[in-house]
């Protein structure tokens, strides 16, 4: 998924040397040759930052994505404490949606317009909510492509396929599950892997919180040893705590495999928990909504933390 530029981009609107110190910093941080990794990393997205204004968004996106890997890499790989490579993600997305400013601008506008369809046909609670929850997923997979940097119906989330005739959907590449939505309780609704230029770092992990319309956020209870770890004895958790997403991978990865749905869950919800213990896991919930008036989907996160 990784966009690797073999030169910096050449603009006419400035940022030169800007260019040259972001080069400096980021290849003494991908290097781990910086005496202070830490402070490297902060200068590092501080440089990204200053950056914007002089550089075409096209331009911006390629060095956001490079910025975000070295960030995540040395993050992974134990050298920084902290969470830059989210910030670099930030500065992606905004610059990214200058290019794509709605969902007509990816490859998501076919689906957007299945929802908008949806919606036109419905006439139960049950068909209104259905095509609400559509319109959700659609934003989710809008937003993460922004925050990424790149539209993942054309990369990792492409033509997803249902897993043995269920709702599920997915994607692997190489025997390992990159992509996949959820369509029952106890899960995540949504799961994304972002493999890393440095094989030996582990993959960036997003999950994920689709909502449609005016659906609110509810609580859920934990696997009682979950509840336990965490402190949470007789206690419930908001769907906008990051230990939600946790709790809901706890029981993921402890899917029965002997079914290929079973399968795909097991491996997700491990997937998480070893991002959340190297760092480098992500909470994304966004909310979306059918624009009848101009017939899209429209929406925005909610949530975005590591």
């Amino acid at each position: 998924m990784s966009v690797s530029l073999t030169s910096y981009p050449r603009t006419s609107g400035g940022g030169g040397s800007g260019l040259v110190r972001f080069q400096g910093l980021l290849d003494a941080l991908a290097a781990a040759t910086a005496l202070d990794m830490e402070g490297t990393a902060r200068d590092l997205l501080a440089t990204l930052r200053s950056l914007s204004g002089t550089m075409s968004d096209a331009d911006m996106v390629a060095l956001a994505i490079k910025a975000r890997d070295a960030m995540a890499v040395a993050k992974g790989r134990g050298w920084v404490a902290g969470s830059y490579f989210r910030d670099a993600m930030l500065v992606c997305a905004s610059h990214w949606m200058a290019l794509h400013p709605d969902v007509a601008h990816t490859g998501l506008a076919r689906r957007a317009q299945g929802a908008v369809a949806s919606r036109l046909a419905a006439t139960t609670s049950v068909a209104l909510r259905a095509s609400a929850e559509e319109a959700g997923t659609v934003a989710w997979l809008y937003q993460v492509s922004a925050l990424l940097g790149e539209d993942v119906t054309a990369t990792v989330a492409r033509a997803p396929a249902a897993i043995a005739g269920t709702r599920y959907q997915a994607c692997a590449g190489g025997g390992v599950l990159d992509y996949l939505e959820c369509a029952a309780s106890y899960n995540v609704n949504q799961f994304l892997r972002i493999r890393l230029p440095d094989p030996a770092a582990p993959a960036l992990v997003i999950a994920g919180e689709a909502k449609g319309g005016a659906s609110g956020y509810g609580v859920v209870k934990g696997p009682r040893a979950f509840m336990l770890a965490h402190g949470l004895r007789g206690t419930t958790i908001s769907q906008r705590d990051m230990l939600y997403p946790l709790s809901r991978a706890a029981y993921m990865a402890r899917a029965n495999p002997a079914d290929p749905v079973g399968r795909a869950r097991r491996e997700a919800g491990r997937a998480i928990v070893d991002a959340r213990r190297d760092g480098v896991f992500m909470y994304l919930a966004v909310r979306g909504d059918i624009d009848m008036a101009n017939r899209t989907v429209a929406g925005q996160w909610e949530e975005f933390k590591c």
